[in-house]
């Protein structure tokens, strides 16, 4: 933007941060859809019936939220940018955000990447302008932050919320009828396919936190209380819908009659013994009851 005018270069970045927003806006909508799409999704694992969802503005309003959320990061940090390098820079660091990526990031050091290139060109940004950003953004903190810290937390959280729609689906479906189409091994009875008991199942590998040869072994227990099996309604009352933790990859599974019979965790009715559970959990009941799991302060 060199040799426009204060006035000029002030009404450039008032421009960039309406497009900005009206982008932002764009995309609650879509993720609110997103997630009202994910809630059907896990319905439709389990529930023979009733695969629509009849009020999505739950999940539109979260989406706002979310969004509203990454939107005022943006803001605050794009101020702290701004105050030290001034609106020249800080408008191609927009840009930059709009749709950043890894692999752009990599070819900061060798020069400006053909994407960026293309955008500075359709802004009318000088290309002395982007090399200077570029630089910026490999030296300032809050610059590197903009363009790909917060990209990537913000996606984080946008997976916590399709996960979360998902096993709350899920939870739906588990708690209405107890029917379904039968992921795993099953048992028959007369209304169709029964799971009375559920499992909390963690994807177990190095990023588990709590794995004890992991990468993260002090920083929670989704490893120790993978397996967990309980009722969906216990599970819901607990609030162990996953995710249980920012990134959590749990989810929920059903355990058929065959193998809680197996376990011991039915009585000769047939009916859940919650006793049983209780001690079959062991120590992952006590993660839960002492609120080390979910992450505290993940809700």
């Amino acid at each position: 933007m060199n040799g426009l005018s204060a006035a000029e270069r002030s009404m450039k970045a008032t421009w960039l941060r309406g497009l900005s927003r009206r982008r932002w806006a764009d995309m609650a909508a879509e993720v609110g859809n997103v997630l009202a799409e994910s809630h059907v999704r896990g319905r439709r694992m389990y529930l023979r019936e009733g695969a629509t969802l009849a009020d999505i503005s739950a999940y539109h309003e979260k989406a706002r939220q979310l969004v509203s959320q990454a939107l005022t990061t943006v803001e605050s940090t794009y101020q702290n940018v701004e105050r030290r390098h001034g609106d020249d820079m800080t408008a191609i660091l927009y840009l930059l955000f709009f749709d950043e990526d890894d692999g752009n990031m990599r070819f900061i050091p060798r020069g400006i990447p053909a994407a960026i290139s293309r955008r500075a060109t359709r802004f009318d940004i000088p290309m002395a302008s982007a090399r200077r950003a570029l630089e910026i953004v490999s030296e300032d903190d809050d610059a590197r932050s903009l363009v790909r810290t917060i990209p990537r937390r913000s996606v984080i959280r946008a997976q916590d919320a399709v996960r979360r729609a998902v096993n709350l689906g899920i939870a739906e479906a588990g708690m209405t009828a107890g029917l379904a189409y039968g992921r795993g091994e099953t048992s028959e009875g007369d209304d169709g396919l029964r799971f009375p008991l559920w499992e909390i199942r963690e994807q177990m590998d190095s990023r588990t936190r709590g794995n004890p040869t992991g990468l993260y072994p002090h920083d929670g227990f989704h490893w120790q209380v993978s397996g967990y099996i309980n009722t969906m309604a216990e599970i819901v009352r607990q609030g162990c819908v996953p995710p249980c933790g920012i990134n959590c990859r749990a989810s929920l599974f059903p355990v058929s009659d065959r193998r809680a019979q197996t376990l011991g965790l039915l009585d000769s009715s047939g009916r859940v013994d919650h006793a049983a559970v209780r001690a079959y959990n062991g120590e992952r009941q006590g993660f839960i009851d002492r609120g080390q799991y979910p992450d505290p302060m993940f809700r």
